[in-house]
């Protein structure tokens, strides 16, 4: 079978990462870029190559490296790559396919359209290129940015959903519940103060709850908190899980921001955690139930869903087959074309 040689180009990263950075707090792309390029890598014919900005030294590990990305823009590389993933990095849709013109080229978005995306439409047909959303919801406002900015719908066609990934290992381990213990773990800017404003109104009528503070290290956040709840700071990877595991609830009840997909969601339902999250964006999606999703989000009615969890026992929750990393990876690579003998 013929080896396969792909490359991700990460234009956007604010600082180099690599394997050895899974331990530390980290944001979801880039965790997401390292799990599939590891295990699309795994398989003896596929080489990968992660090229990224802010990187100025090259790390080999064999069939798996991670470069920096400015000698890879330069009209005077020769070296063609069989398929190109750029990661969030629009603009240098036009200038991959004129460096690599044989190549299949991709866009993997993870966040959702904004003003600027105008030319997207235009980008992925002359470049001839495809896009990969995290979520159906995604999708779907993808596709309405390209009907709403081409007149050929066909468009559409090149817009593809591959879930974010959930390690196939991760699920239940029987550890113990802190009763009362609410859990916020997204980045600040993605509503934190509509989650303590919220948490600090409920615990008026349920006192017992406490509220736990974390995110993820590339935002920092220095804000008073309300009674009740303490900061936890950047965590790394092994520490979310840990924390997901010991409270009783991931409180995330605001409608500022609208994930594309929500890994926290889909964590916190793998360890057996419920979520309570407002409908927003893809949240109705990776919620394993829809009871966990909030139509209202009204202290009232965020005060008569937990308490009665509290009284009658909180959700049993899963995860969808779907966003397991083997499944996941599957679905790479029968989009990028790597079949395995």
């Amino acid at each position: 079978m013929p080896s396969a040689d792909v490359l991700f180009v990460d234009g956007e990263a604010g600082q180099p990462y690599d394997e050895s950075d899974l331990m530390r707090p980290l944001g979801g792309t880039e965790r997401m870029v390292l799990l599939v390029a590891r295990q699309l890598a795994a398989d003896e014919h596929t080489t990968v190559t992660v090229a990224q900005r802010s990187r100025c030294y090259s790390r080999d590990l064999g069939r798996l490296r991670f470069v920096p990305l400015e000698p890879l823009l330069s009209d005077a590389v020769t070296h063609r790559y069989d398929r190109v993933v750029l990661v969030r990095t629009r603009k240098l849709l036009r200038r991959m396919r004129r460096l690599h013109p044989e190549a299949g080229l991709f866009i993997w978005l993870h966040t959702n359209p904004a003003t600027t995306w105008k030319r997207l439409g235009a980008d992925l047909v002359h470049a001839d290129a495809q896009a990969i959303c995290v979520s159906h919801y995604h999708r779907r406002r993808v596709i309405d940015l390209l009907c709403a900015t081409l007149s050929d719908r066909r468009a559409a066609q090149r817009v593809h959903t591959i879930f974010n990934a959930v390690p196939d290992e991760l699920g239940p381990d029987g550890s113990h519940r802190r009763r009362g213990r609410l859990l916020s773990l997204s980045s600040p800017h993605k509503g934190l103060d509509e989650v303590l404003t919220a948490f600090a109104a409920v615990r008026q009528s349920l006192p017992g709850l406490s509220l736990a503070v974390a995110h993820p290290g590339y935002l920092d956040w220095h804000h008073a908190l309300p009674e009740g709840a303490e900061w936890l700071g950047p965590l790394c990877p092994a520490d979310v899980i840990a924390e997901l595991r010991t409270c009783e609830l991931l409180f995330y009840p605001q409608q500022r921001f609208a994930e594309t997909f929500g890994m926290v969601i889909a964590e916190a339902n793998a360890v057996g955690t419920p979520v309570l999250v407002a409908d927003i964006g893809a949240a109705g999606e990776i919620a394993s139930s829809a009871e966990q999703v909030l139509g209202d989000t009204s202290a009232s009615a965020i005060t008569d869903r937990l308490g009665r969890w509290m009284e009658n026992g909180f959700p049993t929750t899963t995860v969808d087959p779907a966003f397991r990393l083997s499944s996941v990876v599957a679905e790479w690579r029968e989009l990028l074309r790597l079949h395995r003998q």
